[in-house]
């Protein structure tokens, strides 16, 4: 009875995020060129390392350096940004 509960309920559900999974594939083949898919390297168990696949969510050819760096690094950071005092509490 469990079994037949397990799969009633992982059937639906699994079909439901494929078809969920297949349309941000799309999304993202239409909406820009590059890949789909990028491999990053993820630290393991006992510090070994392994590559794992994600969806690629920003555009291709952007700057290796974060863009607020890149602007602060050439003085045209203009945004204001409260200092963070500590509070007696």
């Amino acid at each position: 009875m469990k079994r037949l509960l397990d799969l009633c309920l992982a059937v639906p559900t699994a079909a439901v995020l494929a078809l969920r999974l297949l349309m941000l594939v799309i999304a993202v083949k239409v909406s820009s060129s590059g890949p789909v898919l990028y491999w990053y390297d993820r630290e393991g168990r006992d510090n070994r390392i392994f590559r794992m696949p994600r969806l690629r969510r920003l555009r291709t050819g952007t700057p290796a350096v974060a863009t607020h760096r890149v602007l602060s690094a050439y003085g045209h950071d203009n945004r204001d940004t409260p200092d963070h005092e500590s509070h007696d509490r």
